[in-house]
């Protein structure tokens, strides 16, 4: 048997074309299949010689098939039987059942088709489940996938290279080492095509061959695809022993759990985008920055050569020394201006300049002079951090859950407006439907960038009908993709088709400029298209030509006779018509544009005939149209109307007794929409139309309507509608009841709308928590939000539980009190932009906030809203929860619910030391007594009214439980748990660490008194300075004045945790005020560090004095806290050098302790 090679060397049938390298190849590849009795695809035969190669080459061969989209292959003839030849777009539905009429599965399949990307991966997925075990898939001129008119690139990430490179990974799934589906690597490309991959095909994946642009999947069952036992053969080992103990093992891959390279859920080249993007925006930003400093430095400098020249004049001129008491009061007038400038962001912050000069006085009595520097050093710093805006990349990343796993069903539509009957038809009576099957929807015109970008963060599904690809529209898709969205691109016309508009005679009776912008503009909207990868046609027609161009899914959502149109008929349809109408037969045609010219042509010489024949007859023109000439001589049988509203128009038209629909025979018009069909029949006129797609799914000729296609047929259907008045009354009857039955906006809702949301799948949760934190990552501020971060982590892994969060962000995230949505962990996050400055009532009852959080209400429908801290989102949020009646739990992480001092910090710097608030106390200590009445009935009011209230502490479950809320239920804090790492007694001096900052009320004060007094030898202090991450430093040479050996580091994260605990031997907490609890602490004491703290509250329950640290007075002024470290250090000097250090920690508790009890208090509020 001759080889492919040499049989496509001497073929002289019809043409085939291969690169030389594919023949090669399939010689090797296909030598297997040479004999049997296979069963061979093709997709993409082009002349069709390649079947005859086939036909050749596999002599035994059942059945070849080969598919095309080029309807000109229906005229492929062969006599071989066995060659079959389908003309169809081998990515819909109806291809498929086509090809597996002729075999319900394949040894070989050939993707030789479009070459574009997204075709080729869509082959894969819906034709490899059809290949037989022990066949394969060729992918052939791969070389497409770099270019970019094939949707390609080197470094595009959703190429058909990319894809298949891909598929390598997912046969080495069984060593990933993470818990992870083989679908869920592909979750980017099944967003960007809308499709699903299935688990078992992939399973079946056995390996893939590269050659240049040739790809080959290979096919086994798979229980033949691991990698099976290890096998060991000989028994001399000579450099490397141990083999014989492993023979037989199969290989198990270590945990990759915490290895982020294995655990991300978006691939880097995914993210690239968007990060992209974020990094673009940071670069101008900065660029900007840095050529405004150019300008004003190169100014600076002119300047100061031009005044060194004037110095030295005026510097030895008498007036100098003259004006000298002038001068000297100008200079203080500066100085005070800069202050004034630097100052007036604070006085904005304190509620007014009266409060401020309170705050400035109190400063300088407890600080002095340095304090109120020290004070307009971070102002002048604060506003340098604000004017250079740089956006995290986290709040860009693409979310890895599809928006509708787990959002509640709301639609948003964008759209183009300008045209007002397709906003009728397509946009608000969608819009209507929507809301009749319980779905929320919302409607906005695409030129609104801002309202549409808003709207998108809470919305589930996007419709974007009628938009072109302008760079506002493109930002807009990439946004709802990065979201997750199901994306949709609607049309209910051909302008998507360059080809199909310029050969369209409708559309050429247009003037040049108006068709040229059409045919232009036709790009445009096949971009956008294709970017949404989904669409919504208003007809069959319409939705093949859609699929043909590459949309892998296109739902059919025809126009419904709506509300507002049946009410109309209803009432014309009562009117009785005028007494001299009477005889009159009124033939009638709307034109809505001047485009109908063509189209009216089908229909005119039939119209001119009948008014020639039949005197009574009248032709009433409603619209615009050029009426060919020939009716001039018929000028008092044609009535015409101009343009006019709604009403009117469908009052026109009842008065009339037939209504005519003529269309062009073109493929432009298959995609028209039977609207003047169902106009005319609500007002139960009989019509006469064209034999177009939309027409002839609902008429049937003679029955409910007439279908004509030449000037006899029209003439003639004209003629029984004329002269048999029994005949109109009949088909005009039946053409009423059939539009009632189909397109009543009820019908089309069930029966085409409900489809567009077959594929939501929300998770059904068995607790859906909405968490509520005024800080999230990627600003993990504060020990709340780390234990909300970490709590919200965990209850999202369990099965049945769900976690949303609701927060604030940086304006130059989003602006003030618009959302944007974005991912932590897996979690998803809603983040509210929160002005920089608010007044101090807004700082506990924000009112701007409830427009946003009942937005994240609609779209998450919680069971429970769990609120930790919320200074800047305030408790007005908390109304909306009772209005709709969702429970709500509250964490006491502080004071804050009552007492104006979130810490009960007085006006002197000191703790007040209330067991019990009383307001008079209170009042006395706060700038505004009034405001701090109505902020405490407020929020006891809130809290009251809350379902569960938990602390996060004994100590400050006691607090409150003494402030008249017996209700408060413990859910101790827990804490990450600790790398696996011995600690060991080491040498040199003992490291005292301390993470408090520059802060009296943190004790500070106190360790600079006892460590100055310390030998180096002895001791290293190792301080803790949050504000180095900032660019400047909290701790001053003065600050550090006799103290002999001192670090300053900065501060730690959760993931560098373990680090900076490992650096130090004990931790110092001399805090001066009663703490809920005390994160560090027990991060410390988990890691065996030794603590020393004051008896501060929640902050010492877990510290056993004398076995993994010591308790100090909380009053005391610095000789407990110097014993402490003396003790301390005798502990150490006790332990031997490289000796286990050893705590008791089993007591302290884990962040997965804590969730796990959280968890169930939360599903116990949701139950009850």
């Amino acid at each position: 048997m001759k080889s492919i090679k040499a049989l496509h060397q001497a073929h002289q049938g019809k043409v085939s074309d291969r690169w030389a390298s594919y023949l090669s190849a399939y010689d090797r590849l296909l030598a297997p299949f040479q004999d049997q009795p296979l069963n061979l695809l093709e997709i993409g035969i082009q002349n069709g010689g390649s079947l005859e190669i086939w036909a050749q080459y596999f002599a035994h061969a059942q059945t070849l098939v080969g598919c095309d989209i080029n309807p000109d292959c229906a005229r492929l003839q062969y006599d071989d039987p066995r060659i079959h030849v389908v003309v169809a777009n081998a990515n819909t539905a109806a291809a498929e059942q086509e090809i597996l009429a002729y075999a319900r599965d394949y040894d070989v399949i050939i993707d030789d088709g479009s070459h574009t990307s997204a075709d080729i991966i869509l082959a894969f997925v819906r034709y490899f489940r059809y290949l037989k075990p022990g066949g394969v898939f060729v992918a052939e001129d791969l070389h497409c996938s770099y270019w970019q008119t094939f949707e390609g690139g080197l470094y595009y990430p959703y190429t058909s290279m990319a894809f298949f490179k891909r598929l390598a990974d997912v046969i080495n799934h069984e060593h990933w080492g993470i818990e992870r589906e083989r679908q869920a690597i592909l979750q980017g490309f099944a967003q960007h095509l809308g499709v699903t991959f299935d688990a078992v095909g992939l399973e079946e994946i056995h390996a893939i061959e590269f050659s240049n642009s040739l790809c080959v999947v290979h096919k086994r069952p798979a229980g033949l695809n691991t990698l099976g036992e290890r096998c060991v053969a000989g028994q001399v080992e000579v450099v490397v022993p141990g083999h014989h103990g492993v023979r037989g093992q199969s290989l198990v891959a270590p945990p990759q759990a915490t290895n982020a390279w294995a655990t991300m859920t978006v691939a880097p080249e995914e993210q690239w985008e968007s990060l992209s993007q974020a990094k673009q925006q940071a670069e101008q930003q900065l660029s900007q920055t840095v050529a405004a400093h150019d300008r004003q430095i190169a100014q600076l400098h002119q300047a100061l050569a031009e005044r060194e020249t004037h110095l030295a004049v005026v510097l030895t001129s008498t007036s100098w020394r003259m004006t000298y008491p002038l001068r000297f009061a100008l200079d203080q007038l500066k100085r005070i201006r800069r202050a004034m400038r630097l100052a007036m962001p604070a006085v904005r912050r304190a509620g007014g300049v009266k409060n401020a000069a309170r705050k400035a006085l109190r400063l300088y009595q407890n600080e002095g002079l340095a304090g109120i520097k020290r004070c307009f050093r971070l102002a002048a710093l604060s506003q340098q951090l604000h004017e250079v805006k740089v956006i995290d990349p986290l709040y860009l990343q693409v979310i890895s859950h599809p928006a509708d796993t787990y959002l509640v069903p709301r639609v948003l539509i964008i759209a183009e407006m300008s045209i007002p009957q397709c906003v009728k038809y397509r946009v608000q009576q969608k819009h209507a439907m929507l809301l009749s099957l319980g779905v929320a929807s919302t409607y906005l015109s695409w030129g609104d960038t801002l309202a549409c970008l808003a709207a998108l963060q809470t919305h589930s599904l996007v419709i974007f009908y009628r938009v072109p690809a302008y760079d506002s529209v493109i930002s807009l898709i990439t946004e709802a993709q990065r979201l997750g969205l199901p994306t949709y691109w609607e049309v209910d016309d051909f302008i998507f088709d360059a080809e199909v508009l310029t050969n369209s005679k409708t559309l050429a009776a247009l003037d040049k400029q108006t068709f040229a912008q059409l045919v232009e503009g036709a790009g445009l909207y096949r971009q956008a298209m294709l970017l949404c990868g989904r669409g919504i046609a208003s007809t069959s027609g319409l939705a093949a030509a859609m699929q043909a161009v590459g949309l892998a899914k296109v739902v059919v959502i025809e126009n419904a006779l709506d509300s507002q149109t049946l009410a109309v008929a209803a009432a014309v349809l009562a009117e009785q018509p005028a007494a001299d109408d009477v005889g009159i037969v009124r033939i009638v045609y709307g034109s809505g544009t001047n485009t109908h010219n063509i189209d009216f042509a089908e229909a005119a010489t039939a119209i001119v005939a009948i008014l020639a024949k039949f005197p009574q007859v009248h032709f009433r023109l409603i619209g615009k149209l050029e009426l060919p000439e020939a009716f001039a001589h018929y000028a008092s049988q044609v009535e015409t109307i101009p343009f006019c509203d709604y009403p009117t128009y469908l009052r026109s038209m009842a008065a009339c007794d037939i209504s005519i629909a003529p269309l062009e025979n073109y493929v432009f018009n298959d995609s028209k929409s039977n609207i003047k069909y169902l106009e005319a029949a609500a007002v139960k006129l009989p019509s006469v139309c064209s034999p177009r797609a939309a027409f002839t799914q609902v008429m049937v000729n003679g029955e409910n309507g007439f279908l004509c296609d030449t000037p006899a047929e029209w003439e003639a259907a004209l003629t029984v509608l004329v002269t048999d008045k029994a005949k109109r009354i009949q088909v005009g009857e039946a053409a009423y009841a059939t539009v009632l039955h189909h397109y009543t906006p009820e019908t089309v809702a069930q029966q085409q709308v409900v489809p567009l949301l077959a594929d939501y799948r929300r998770s059904p949760a068995t607790v859906r928590v909405l968490s509520v934190n005024c800080y999230y990552a990627p600003r993990s501020f504060g020990g709340a939000t780390i234990v909300a971060e970490a709590v919200n982590q965990w209850i999202q892994a369990q099965e049945g539980a769900e976690v949303h969060v609701f927060t604030t962000v940086p304006t130059a995230v989003v602006a003030p009190y618009a959302l944007h949505r974005y991912e932590v962990g897996g979690v998803n996050v809603y983040g509210v932009g929160v002005p920089d400055t608010l007044d101090q009532t807004a700082q506990f009852d924000n009112p701007d906030m409830v427009a946003a959080f009942t937005e994240v209400l609609a779209v998450v429908q919680p069971d429970v809203v769990h609120f930790h801290s919320i200074q800047t989102i305030g408790v007005a949020v908390m109304d909306v929860c009772m209005q709709q009646g969702i429970p709500y739990a509250v964490t006491l992480h502080d004071a804050w619910w009552l007492c104006g001092r979130q810490f009960m910090i007085n006006q002197q710097g000191k703790f007040c030391g209330q067991e019990k608030i009383a307001p008079s106390v209170c009042n006395a200590c706060v700038e505004q007594p009034a405001l701090n009445e109505l902020r405490r009935e407020r929020l006891l009011t809130a809290l009251r009214q809350a379902a569960l209230l938990l602390s996060p502490s004994q100590f400050f479950a006691d607090f409150y439980r003494d402030n008249g809320f017996q209700q408060v239920q413990v859910n101790k804090n827990g804490i990450v748990k600790p790398a696996s790492r011995l600690r060991v007694r080491r040498e040199g001096a003992l490291r005292f660490g301390y993470v408090g900052g520059n802060t009296p009320i943190k004790g500070f004060h106190l360790i600079q008194q006892v460590f100055a007094a310390l030998p180096a030898s002895k001791v290293t202090l190792v301080l803790v300075d949050n504000a180095v991450n900032l660019g400047f430093s909290s701790f001053h040479q003065q600050d550090l004045v006799g103290i002999p050996n001192v670090e300053i580091v900065p501060a730690y994260t959760q993931q560098t945790i373990d680090d900076f605990f490992a650096s130090i031997d004990v931790l110092l907490f001399p805090t001066q005020w009663k703490e809920s609890f005390g994160l560090s602490v027990r991060e410390a004491l988990a890691r065996h560090v030794w603590v020393i703290a004051t008896d501060a509250g929640g902050v010492v329950e877990d510290i056993i004095p004398g076995e993994n640290g010591y308790i100090i007075p909380f009053a005391d002024t610095g000789e407990g806290l110097r014993q402490a470290v003396l003790n301390t250090v005798d502990h150490f000097e006790r332990i031997p050098f490289g000796e286990t250090v050893a705590l008791g920690v089993s007591h302290i508790r884990f962040f997965d302790e804590q969730a796990e009890e959280l968890l169930t208090l939360l599903k116990r509020v949701v139950s009850t």
